[in-house]
């Protein structure tokens, strides 16, 4: 499966859209939702493998329904509300091209005190304009009991190559250092640094 070897090289952005392709020629094709539904969990989306997953249950044989069922479990669980730090209306400013590359990623960020980011979320980019969440639940486990701090610095990056280290200065981004955790809706705008 083309979707299963894309997503083995790293690249999950062209591994779901080889799924979605495939299920809509074929929407009750069950391994297809269920592995666009693991995929979604280890991208960090829950909410949106949860549908998917109770779709490929319903579909699926009997001999998948134990996996289908621990991997819905796990994403309820990790949908499971957190405390939000962070919601936010996220566009891209004028003149910023959507048409990012395949395996395109946008991460978010939280950091306070120095040091790695605390907080990190890795999303599939667009559709424009999109909501994101921020929560407690998104602390990396190498911040371990480090608190996050009440002001901390916010950082949105679209990654062109999906790789969290590399930065290319084309790469649109937008850098909130005094944010506070809030449940209001943040306006975002990703630029272009000119450079």
């Amino acid at each position: 499966n083309q979707a299963l070897l894309a997503y083995a090289d790293g690249d999950q952005g062209r591994a779901i859209a080889q799924l979605k392709a495939n299920l809509e020629e074929h929407p009750d094709h069950a391994q297809s939702l269920q592995f666009l539904g693991f995929f979604l969990i280890n991208l960090g989306m829950p909410d949106r493998a949860i549908p998917v997953l109770e779709k490929a249950l319903a579909v699926a044989e009997p001999d998948m329904a134990f996996e289908i069922r621990r991997a819905l479990a796990a994403a309820k669980q990790m949908a499971a509300p957190g405390q939000t730090l962070i919601k936010a209306t996220v566009d891209l400013a004028e003149g910023v091209r959507a048409d990012f590359p395949e395996g395109a990623v946008l991460y978010a960020t939280i950091k306070g005190g120095g040091g790695p980011p605390l907080v990190a979320k890795k999303l599939p980019p667009g559709p424009f304009p999109m909501e994101i969440t921020l929560t407690d639940k998104d602390k990396i486990p190498m911040a371990g009991d480090r608190p996050i701090p009440d002001t901390f610095e916010l950082g949105l990056r679209i990654d062109f190559d999906g790789a969290p280290m590399s930065k290319d200065p084309a790469e649109p981004n937008v850098l909130v250092p005094d944010a506070k955790a809030s449940e209001e809706m943040l306006q975002l705008t990703l630029t272009v640094p000119q450079g």
